[in-house]
């Protein structure tokens, strides 16, 4: 099988030479098809090493959809090429039928500076007829596919479409091959655990209930309150089971001013004090 791609060392005329289109056949009176083979056998490409910017597309969970973008001219003037060549073969079966109609291409020009950009949009009408293969040519699922992976793309160009306004190539891709380092599924736990790294200790979230408002430093606050009465209680309690009384231990600042003694004074002094009261006018 011939594979066209930009590394391909044959003469670019020989292997357009082998490129046949068929004569067409009608759908209706609106589309005909122009299918396009090489050497009576699939007409094969191979792009060069391209980036998925976005994602890829399944329509219906069957039909399939990719975009691709490269920085590679020489791909730009192969394709352009093939598509040249098939379209001068379609105007010898009919030199008119594709006047005053769109061209749709596969292959479009997305920016020129700082340099030009290619986007590739390439389908297949069954996902399930595609295969992904990593970059140690293994078959994956096509649901490893990632935004930002690079890939080369094989694929087939198949028929030259022409509707009432429009025309265009149908570009099935056949192979995608991802470039990047595997992704890795580990069916085991593989995280190394520490001493200390699993050990902290979780603080109750706060919640928002009529019951309860305070914050969760509110909370700790109270709950060390609480401790500390305890700690009395429980400091009082064995002191009245011993026969002492609790009195205040907590230390005084100390001070300059005299201190006074209290006495308990005699039923005389108390009547000699109450003769010398004088009366309230």
């Amino acid at each position: 099988m011939h594979i066209f791609c930009v590394d391909d060392t044959n003469d670019y005329l020989q292997s357009l030479l082998a490129i046949k289109v068929k004569k067409p056949y009608m759908v209706n009176e609106n589309i005909y098809i122009f299918d396009v083979s090489y050497d009576n056998h699939a007409l094969m490409m191979q792009t060069t090493p391209c980036v998925i910017p976005y994602s890829y597309y399944i329509f219906d969970n069957k039909s399939f959809q990719l975009d691709i973008h490269s920085y590679s001219k020489a791909l730009k003037e192969l394709c352009n090429k093939i598509s040249e060549h098939v379209i001068n073969k379609v105007k010898k079966f009919n030199a008119g039928i594709l006047n005053n109609k769109m061209f749709i291409d596969y292959l479009k020009e997305v920016r020129q500076e700082p340099k030009s950009e290619y986007r590739i949009r390439l389908r297949n009408i069954n996902v399930n007829n595609v295969t992904i293969f990593n970059n140690q040519n293994n078959i994956i699922e096509v649901s490893t596919l990632q935004t930002f992976d690079r890939v080369v793309c094989l694929f087939q160009l198949q028929r030259l479409v022409v509707q009432k306004d429009t025309y265009y190539f149908q570009a099935s891709v056949v192979q995608i091959k991802k470039l990047n380092t595997p992704l890795v599924v580990a069916r085991e736990c593989l995280i190394i655990q520490k001493t200390g790294l699993m050990d902290d200790e979780w603080v109750e979230e706060p919640h928002d209930c009529k019951e309860c408002k305070l914050s969760i430093f509110d909370k700790i606050e109270k709950v060390v309150e609480n401790k500390m009465q305890i700690s009395q209680q429980q400091q009082l309690f064995e002191q009245i089971k011993k026969g002492i009384s609790l009195r205040d231990t907590t230390p005084h600042q100390e001070t300059t001013k005299p201190k006074h003694v209290s006495f308990q004074p005699s039923l005389s002094d108390i009547l000699h004090a109450r003769n010398k009261l004088k009366p309230v006018l």
